[in-house]
């Protein structure tokens, strides 16, 4: 039966789908760390709207340094993201983020004393089992560029464990997901003015194609930003709920999605075993949700 939890993780999920299938041709069009730097600043709008309808209270001095620290490695994993996102294919991108859901799930299960079914553990095995195949390369060579994106995962991972240890301790979601953010958003301004990419290297389609979409990028970004900022809201709801680990879960079922996506938008090319591990990662999820 679908519970609080799966219905949260669901949503969330879907406001995921929809910021990495903007934030791919946003990351092309503008470059990683401008990317970053608007889709950061633009996720906070609906942390705001969250906290003026729920009006949460403030939150302990010790919940406050693990936000911060949680703000760190949300900057660490924006930044690292948009270095793989903005070269490789979206499917091969997305699809190497199941350590960051593996930490979650880890976590949740062992720290936060969340339960899961016998066919639920069968599940997440199956969806890690189907990611693997859809993430592979040929041969199962390793791609060096993929390695931002790995270490983004992972720091988007512990973001979420630092983040759930000051939601569980303060029964309070939004206060900890809006200074994380805040935080990133603050370290990611020195950032780009210390680390600018050097223009003359950029080549001449790029600038045209900056000169002439600006406005359909910069909107392409501020709706990104927008889904983005949604689906930890709705992540954040469901952590505080005990559902960290199922979360983390979905957040693996969505790389199967992301193939899909890559495949008839992006044009990313799946072979037989990719589409095999879709398919075990979507009867995993499934085994998952429902039992």
């Amino acid at each position: 039966m679908l519970n609080i939890g799966v219905i949260g993780a669901l949503l969330s999920l879907l406001m995921y789908l929809i910021y990495y299938t903007l934030a791919k041709k946003f990351a092309a069009a503008t470059g990683n760390y401008k990317a970053a730097m608007v889709i950061m600043t633009c996720s906070i709008v609906p942390m705001l709207v969250a906290a003026y309808l729920i009006k949460p209270s403030w939150i302990s001095n010790a919940d406050v340094f693990l936000s911060i620290i949680g703000g760190i490695f949300v900057f660490l994993g924006f930044e690292l993201l948009y270095r793989s996102l903005h070269t490789e294919q979206l499917t091969n991108t997305v699809g190497v983020t199941e350590v960051g859901s593996a930490i979650m799930i880890i976590f949740g299960i062992l720290v936060l004393n969340e339960k899961i079914s016998a066919l639920g553990l069968i599940g997440i095995v199956m969806i890690f089992v189907g990611t693997f195949f859809i993430a592979r390369k040929k041969k199962f060579l390793f791609n060096k560029k993929l390695v931002p994106a790995i270490l983004a995962s992972v720091c988007f991972g512990l973001s979420w464990v630092v983040n759930a240890t000051a939601i569980s301790n303060s029964g309070n979601f939004i206060i900890p997901l809006l200074i994380s953010r805040s935080i990133a958003v603050l370290i990611t301004i020195p950032y780009l003015h210390l680390f600018k990419k050097p223009k003359e290297n950029e080549s001449k389609p790029q600038k045209i194609n900056l000169l002439n979409l600006s406005l359909m990028v910069l909107l392409m970004g501020l709706t990104a930003g927008i889904f983005d900022g949604v689906g930890d809201v709705l992540f954040g709801f469901i952590t505080l709920h005990k559902y960290l680990a199922l979360g983390g879960a979905f957040g693996i079922l969505q790389i199967a999605i992301i193939a899909i996506i890559g495949y008839f938008v992006y044009k990313d090319k799946l072979k037989w075993p990719e589409l095999a591990g879709l398919v075990v990662s979507i009867v995993g999820a499934i085994l998952l949700a429902f039992f």
